[in-house]
């Protein structure tokens, strides 16, 4: 078999390994939802029952970490035990009972016209800043390991990782590139929820509202990119959809499933904790024990995570909030200004500070991610239907039955001015965004569009995230079909790859390397990388050995490293006749990055 032909094979098994994970999610989360008598007839049980197994995985492959138990055998095992538990289930998929009703009303929007683009720009080699430089590694090391572990060497060596767990369930059989292809899947499985929620204000408000969600490019680039924000995106959309079945009052089992999500939601990523804290306050209005019960089901969730992090950091947000739970070696931007650590009290009025002065900032959003885009890093626009539908919001406030889906993503801009102000920390209040904005508008278009009409629209909405990806594509070029040609396209595309790639091809695993502004290369390393903006391997650290070359060779040496890969955006190397006589340059690549060799003894 040649090697392009290997390469479209093992294409094949990443999209299989995904489609694996979706099933056994689908199975294990419909047993659970059929023992709990939550069925539903309106086609939103396919999605939900899917991101509840999500949850169900994530959940049982943290129990296998903390055994030490992260290998192909023990995760296939325990897959296969909850497949013998769920015979029940999976004996009506054999009938076709459940299978049919499934694919029936299952998340298929537009066919392979709509999906096929987005697919393709997932399988392209991972090239995402905080994909390689943590959410992957984060896989890899667990993998070596075979344990949930503490990773100093990371610029975040541990944080809630529901997400990297779904990573690991794919890795494990389908190679590192399938953790992508999982996001692509829970953007497809929040269009799908959100489809649904949206039809029970009326069928052309969810047909929009979802192809507003997919027509966001942001959307789309989150869904072929290891990274978190997705899954979080859907924990938070399930939770709000099946609060709002409770809220609606199709029963008390649906609270405890939103707060099942809710949970699942922090546990992807700190920022879900916000959205506990939004809907409990909800959910209090309403009484003491229903908000006991959200609670309780949230906590169920994310309790593992957040010990975990604690009994490994002392703080159960680390590395955030240092003024709160004391300073580490991985102090964040945020508690410390002007080279000063903040008192808490200093923490909470920057933040009111931050606040005030950003409520323009927080206006200009839409029109800024479309034509200002500099601002968020060149990050993949919002969909441009937003900015022609924002100024209807404030109508939303108008009706009690949309109100609270404009409160919780303007109570949630405030708390982003806080942050680092990140676009893609905006996704998850999109879509009640979209359902608000389609609700609005639904009334004044239903006498004005007949169905055809009414169809065109959905397809207008959805076209810009779909030819963002033909787009995207188109700029990569061809998928890479072998080992040059990966490595050709990972040269282009990150910085600092083809220094690293020189190193794989020459020693392999066999290599220790410290790196000077590479953060971002930790996952193409097969050798030990170290070097961080925070940790113990911080580049504060290095630069302080900078001043001769007998320090910075004395401090390699301590750590073991026999390479040094310095960043363009760092100071030049000491230039005395120590580190012209000890260090070797190896490798000067076109996109500045230089490799040394330390040619000293690593033992002396």
């Amino acid at each position: 078999m040649n090697e392009e032909l290997q390469t479209i094979v093992s294409y094949g098994r990443l999209v299989l390994s995904v489609v694996a994970l979706a099933l056994m999610a689908w199975l294990f989360g419909e047993a659970l939802m059929s023992r709990l008598k939550l069925r539903l007839k309106d086609g939103g049980q396919f999605a939900l029952a899917t991101t509840l197994g999500l949850v169900i995985i994530a959940q049982g492959l943290f129990v296998l970490g903390l055994l030490g138990l992260f290998q192909p055998l023990p995760i296939l095992l325990a897959l296969a035990a909850g497949f013998l538990l769920c015979r029940k289930t999976w004996q009506r998929l054999w009938a076709g009972d459940a299978l049919e009703r499934s694919i029936r009303t299952g998340p298929v929007l537009a066919g392979t016209a709509l999906v096929a683009p987005m697919l393709l720009l997932a399988l392209y080699p991972s090239s995402g800043f905080d994909a390689t430089m943590y959410h992957l590694p984060f896989v890899q090391s667990f993998l070596a390991e075979g344990s949930l572990t503490f990773v100093p060497e990371l610029r975040f060596p541990v944080f809630p990782q529901i997400t990297e767990m779904l990573f690991l369930a794919v890795t494990v059989f389908g190679g590192l590139e399938a953790a992508k292809l999982t996001q692509l899947l829970v953007i497809l499985l929040a269009a799908r929820i959100l489809w649904v929620w949206g039809c029970r204000f009326s069928p052309w408000v969810g047909l929009w509202a979802a192809a507003l969600w997919l027509g966001t490019p942001l959307v789309v680039w989150l869904g072929s990119m290891a990274y978190v924000d997705a899954t979080l995106s859907l924990a938070f959309v399930a939770s709000l959809d099946t609060w709002d079945r409770w809220r609606r009052g199709e029963g008390d089992r649906w609270l405890w499933l939103a707060g099942v999500f809710l949970g699942m939601a922090a546990g992807v990523k700190y920022l879900g904790l916000f959205f506990c804290g939004a809907l409990g306050v909800m959910t209090l209005r309403r009484g003491v024990r229903p908000a006991a019960v959200l609670t309780l089901a949230a906590v169920l969730v994310l309790a593992p995570w957040y010990l975990n992090v604690y009994l490994r950091t002392g703080n159960p947000v680390f590395p955030f909030y240092e003024a709160f739970f004391g300073a580490s070696d991985w102090t964040s931007r945020e508690s410390v200004r002007d080279g000063e650590s903040l008192e808490a009290s200093q923490m909470l009025t920057q933040r009111l500070v931050d606040i005030g002065s950003g409520l323009g900032y927080l206006v200009m959003v839409p029109w800024n991610a479309l034509f200002e885009r500099e601002l968020f890093n060149r990050t993949a626009p919002l969909s441009p239907f937003l900015l022609l539908l924002a100024p209807l919001l404030p109508l939303s406030l108008l009706d009690a039955r949309r109100r609270w889906l404009v409160l919780i993503p303007g109570v949630y801009g405030l708390f982003w001015l806080t942050t680092v102000r990140d676009l893609r920390f905006l996704v998850p209040v999109l879509p009640l965004i979209y359902l608000a904005l389609t609700a609005t508008i639904e009334p004044w278009l239903r006498s004005r569009l007949k169905p055809g009409a009414a169809l065109a629209l959905a397809a207008l909405l959805v076209a810009p995230g779909p030819l963002y990806a033909v787009y995207k594509c188109f700029k990569r070029g061809p998928l890479p079909l072998t080992e040059v040609a990966r490595a050709e396209y990972l040269t282009a595309q990150v910085p600092g790859f083809a220094a690293i790639h020189k190193l794989n091809t020459e020693h392999g695993s066999d290599y220790t390397l410290y790196s000077l502004g590479g953060d971002r290369l930790y996952a193409f390393a097969e050798g030990r990388f170290l070097g961080n903006r925070h940790g113990p391997y911080n580049h504060a650290s290095a630069l302080a050995a900078f001043e001769r070359g007998v320090d910075l060779e004395a401090y390699l040496s301590e750590l073991g490293a026999g390479y040094f890969l310095l960043s363009p955006v760092m100071p030049d190397p000491p230039g005395d006749p120590f580190f012209k006589g000890r260090f070797r340059l190896v490798h000067d690549g076109a996109d500045g990055f230089r490799l040394y060799e330390r040619l000293s003894p690593l033992v002396e």
